[in-house]
């Protein structure tokens, strides 16, 4: 798990919209426009900010963030399985945020006017001599604007390891914060200069939360060195068609990724653990040439071990115990020996022939499979060791080959003794281990818990002085009504045309909120 901190912006005002239709054959909706003031790119309006800023590059921080709501079938052959999950990613926008600021934005947002112009247009804003004009603009511009990602800027993100056509309902809310690492509204050292707030504007932008709810199949390489006391990890994989140089995923500490332990269809098979990990990585992109940023969660599961042990190593375990009944056959005749083993063998191979089938085509033994082909060598050796005593080749004394049969009767019981108790050590050590491991996990979940409630109760202490509480108060407490007490009218639509949901204002999802899971 990473253990970065993130200083949390204070949130002021929030809006809410879905994903509008995608327009194919609008040639002022550019998917690629790069914002102008943190990321620099290969078209001309991030040439302009090379030349502005040389030696700067600055990567955008994409806070993410996913919950398990549903895990289904683990298809062990086909190396896939079954969930619904939701995602939340957040960036920060300063071009949004100027464009917002423009009182005719509405105006030249739907006279299908390109993000270049709109951002023209919001450049004639001076935001550092702005007062609560500006401000009131923002508040009222974010209750009308629908986010559009074909128009405005968007890390482009997709699901790595999917199979198939995913079902998504993808939705966007825009929150007015403070940028990361300020605090102004709840610094008591900051004091607006001359009654304007050129200091609190700079400090504030845009935050544009992404946040989608999908169904689908998902590929997973699974590991089974131990089968069938194997423990799975099965991850979604977030990823971008953005350059690894253009962004960047941050795991989100406050509200923290999660699963539903309870809505797990696969009960019978496996026990799934309730703590995650996520992962970032990069993936190279052989078509374009380029690396890609990914950001994985991972849930863990444990297979029940309970079928495969009566129906796999019991029945392969008494098999092989039949091959010391040919023993009771005398020494000099082998035919009856050699018959009865051959039987045996023949049927242990066409009962590892079904075992076989339920499993996928790995290049190593599982441990299932070391245990069948040890069990078959075994009854190979006893039909090699029969048709030897009884061909005349050790000695022609009747005595003392029955002897050193004996012997050998002896010395393969206590061998299969070894054998047996060996798996058995084996067994209780992989039982104990996964029994450690979730404890473990158990234990990290709980740390990353208290961390998150020491992230979200932490508050500044300082106090002001009397001196300092003149007219700052009255400022201060002016910008905060004016930005608390709006009434934010959250607009809220599917972007799937075909699933239709009753507006409402979405906070923190909930693995007990309905609204999370995807209905056919």
């Amino acid at each position: 798990m990473q253990n970065k901190s993130i200083n949390r912006p204070n949130m002021i005002t929030v809006s809410e919209t879905s994903l509008p239709p995608k327009s194919k054959n609008n040639p002022s909706l550019n998917r690629n426009q790069s914002l102008p003031v943190e990321l620099t790119g290969k078209n001309e309006q991030a040439k302009q900010v090379e030349d502005s800023r040389p030696n700067v590059v600055k990567r955008i921080k994409i806070t993410s963030r996913l919950v398990f709501l549903k895990v289904g079938q683990i298809d062990t052959r086909n190396e896939r399985f079954d969930a619904e999950a939701f995602i939340e990613c957040s960036w920060e926008d300063d071009a949004l945020f100027k464009i917002l600021a423009d009182p005719n934005m509405a105006k030249n947002i739907n006279g299908g006017n390109s993000l270049e112009y709109l951002t023209q247009q919001a450049e004639s804003i001076s935001l550092s001599n702005s007062n609560l004009i500006n401000l009131k603009n923002i508040i009222s511009n974010i209750n009308l604007l629908e986010y559009d990602p074909n128009l405005f800027w968007s890390p482009q993100l997709y699901i790595e390891n999917a199979i198939g056509d995913l079902k998504e309902e993808i939705r966007h809310r825009l929150e007015i914060v403070e940028r990361e690492g300020s605090n102004l509204l709840d610094d008591p050292s900051y004091r607006p200069r001359n009654g304007e707030f050129k200091e609190l504007m700079n400090s504030l932008t845009v935050r544009v939360s992404e946040m989608r709810k999908l169904r689908g199949i998902f590929y997973e390489r699974l590991e089974l060195y131990d089968f069938p006391m194997d423990t799975q990890e099965l991850s979604i994989t977030l990823t971008s068609k953005r350059q690894s140089s253009e962004i960047e995923f941050v795991e989100n500490l406050k509200d923290g990724c999660s699963i539903n332990t309870e809505d797990f269809l696969d009960q019978q098979e496996w026990d799934l653990f309730s703590h995650v990990k996520t992962t970032g990585r990069y993936i190279f992109d052989p078509w374009r040439k380029y690396e890609r940023p990914g950001f994985s969660v991972s849930c863990f599961i444990a297979r029940k071990p309970g079928y495969y042990l009566y129906n796999a190593y019991m029945l392969i375990f008494l098999i092989t115990m039949l091959g010391f009944v040919p023993f009771a056959f005398d020494s000099d005749k082998p035919q009856f020996r050699c018959q009865v083993t051959g039987l045996l063998l023949l049927t242990s191979v066409n009962f590892r022939w079904v075992i076989t089938q339920r499993l996928p085509s790995v290049p190593y033994l599982t441990s299932l499979d070391k245990y069948a082909i040890g069990s078959l060598l075994y009854l190979v050796l006893f039909c090699v060791w029969h048709s030897i005593i009884g061909s005349n080749i050790i000695t022609n004394d009747d005595k003392q080959r029955e002897d050193i049969d004996h012997y050998v009767l002896l010395g393969s019981i206590s061998f299969c003794f070894i054998y047996n108790s060996f798996y058995l050590v084996w067994f209780l050590k992989m039982s104990s281990s996964i029994k450690k491991f979730q404890s473990d996990g158990l234990k990290e979940a709980a740390d990353q818990a208290k961390n998150r409630n020491k992230l979200s109760k932490k508050q500044l202490e300082a106090t002001l002085s009397i001196d300092e509480q003149n007219d700052y108060e009255i400022l201060k407490k002016c910008v905060k009504k004016e930005l608390n007490t709006n009434n934010v009218v959250t607009k809220m639509s599917n972007s799937n045309q075909n699933l239709t949901r009753s507006a409402r204002l979405m906070s923190q999802p909930s693995t007990n909120d309905p609204s999370l899971f995807i209905t056919a």
